[in-house]
């Protein structure tokens, strides 16, 4: 999957992502106790998850930081910030293992889905580390790797599989019922 494939594989399938994913995103904002006031860190936002939700919880004296390495990501998630009127997130492109932030700054960092992709998780985590206030918490979510998890590969066979119905000219069961 090329980025134009990528960022419109997003555009199209985000709402349907927030909605099933949702759950873990406030489970996760409420392990941090995030309350209004507070500075956070995402680290790998994509398309700001959890990181217009932390935005909207620490409004309007507290602030977002929300990082990731694809520009075309952080582009969603600036659309659908505008969208939701959230103004307290700021993006940055930039990697979590040489992060440029504040030291001792951030009272929560979470990290829904992205420490498992990074080249060296074990020096990310140490940049995070120097961000954070004294006591505070880094709350992440990570499975394994993308070629064991089905749920990252999922959409994208889906996808394949009706470009293959479709070259073949056999429509699948919904396209036949419609929606």
């Amino acid at each position: 999957m090329n980025v134009v494939e990528a960022r419109e594989f997003w555009r199209k399938y985000d709402d349907m992502e927030r909605r099933l994913t949702r759950p873990l995103t406030d489970r996760m904002l409420e392990l941090g106790g995030l309350i209004p006031g507070m500075n956070v860190l995402d680290i790998g936002t994509g398309r700001g998850e959890p990181a217009i939700a932390a935005a909207q919880r620490v409004e309007p004296a507290g602030e977002v930081l929300g990082i990731d390495i694809s520009e075309d990501m952080l582009q969603l998630t600036r659309d659908r910030a505008s969208g939701e009127g959230v103004t307290n997130l700021r993006l940055d492109r930039q990697s979590a293992e040489t992060l440029d932030a504040p030291r001792k700054h951030f009272d929560v960092a979470v990290a829904r889905w992205s420490l498992m992709y990074l080249q060296s998780p074990a020096l990310a985590l140490r940049t995070i580390t120097r961000a954070l206030k004294p006591g505070a918490l880094m709350i992440a979510a990570l499975w394994t790797e993308p070629e064991r998890a089905g749920y990252f590969t999922l959409p994208r066979k889906s996808e394949n599989c009706r470009s293959i119905f479709k070259r073949s000219g056999k429509a699948t069961s919904r396209e036949k019922s419609g929606p």
